[in-house]
Formats: structure tokens, C-alpha cells, sequence
């Protein structure tokens, strides 16, 4: 795997776990999440 490739994953996960987080917290609503 080369080493973009792995960075792009690890962002992504990042982010999911961030959107996750923050609809947990409520900070975001479900409307301006499309």
C-alpha cells in the first residue's frame, strides 16, 4: 500500500469518527448532514 493511499484511509476514518462524535454531541443536526 503506498503511503497516500494509507494517509487518504486514515483521514477518512478520522473524519467518520469526528461526524460520529459530533452527532453524538449534538452538534450537528441530522438535516445539514447531507
Amino acid at each position: 500500500m503506498k503511503k497516500q493511499q494509507l494517509k487518504r484511509v486514515v483521514q477518512r476514518k478520522k473524519a467518520i469518527e469526528y461526524l460520529c462524535l459530533f452527532r453524538m454531541m449534538g452538534l450537528i443536526d441530522e438535516k445539514s448532514q447531507r
